[in-house]
């Protein structure tokens, strides 16, 4: 039950993220593989906390994937210079990951 629940969550999570890839240079299309690893990271992560498979290591790394994967969203719409990630120009795209933001901050 808990595997569908996560696999669900990913799916809304990649949804719009493979979608931008189509249109992106090879930073922006870098950043968002990088974001889809991300996300199949955390669920690994979270079934394995939820089957009590060494949950203190689990938990760890879902933190830091977590926190890693809201930060580089906040880059992908507002714009990043570290990363070399210009501020999502597209209206319609910039909506979709700030539903995802939304989504993955609760």
């Amino acid at each position: 039950m808990y595997t569908r629940i996560v696999a669900l969550v990913v799916v809304m999570l990649l949804n719009p993220l493979v979608g931008m890839a189509q249109d992106v240079g090879s930073v922006r299309l870098d950043t968002l593989a990088q974001q889809v690893r991300r996300t199949f990271i955390i669920a690994k992560s979270a079934c394995l906390v939820l089957s009590g498979s060494t949950v203190q290591a689990h938990s760890e790394i879902a933190y830091i994937e977590a926190a890693e994967f809201t930060d580089v969203l906040e880059g992908l719409i507002n714009g990043d210079a570290e990363r070399g990630v210009e501020a999502e120009q597209d209206a319609v795209l910039r909506s979709e990951l700030e539903a995802v933001q939304l989504y993955a901050l609760g």
